[in-house]
């Protein structure tokens, strides 16, 4: 996992689309939309995102979703810090466009 701003994250492909997993204290990762800490259209391609505490950890939460078959330009993550949106950005960049 890299961390970015207090996040944690993790990116792998996986069966055509991407595997992601947040994990972050509160304060750092906002739940500000339907799909908790993501947005990403067609909403139909989405897995639903789980939440889930890490034990022994305050306030802290992973989040996971899986998205298939979409170009990755379409996500974005909602986080208080920007930077976070744009490193994951950057990331999310190097797999190209998924078919």
């Amino acid at each position: 996992m890299q961390k970015v701003e207090g996040v944690l994250f993790d990116i792998k492909a996986e069966n055509g689309g991407l595997s992601i997993v947040l994990k972050g204290d509160k304060k750092h990762i906002i739940k500000d939309h339907i799909r908790y800490y993501f947005y990403l259209l067609p909403e139909e391609r989405v897995s639903k995102a789980t939440v889930k505490r890490v034990e022994g950890v305050e306030d802290v939460e992973e989040v996971s979703m899986k998205i298939h078959h979409v170009p990755v330009k379409a996500f974005k993550v909602y986080v208080k810090n920007g930077q976070n949106s744009v490193e994951l950005a950057k990331r999310l960049a190097d797999f190209g466009e998924l078919r």
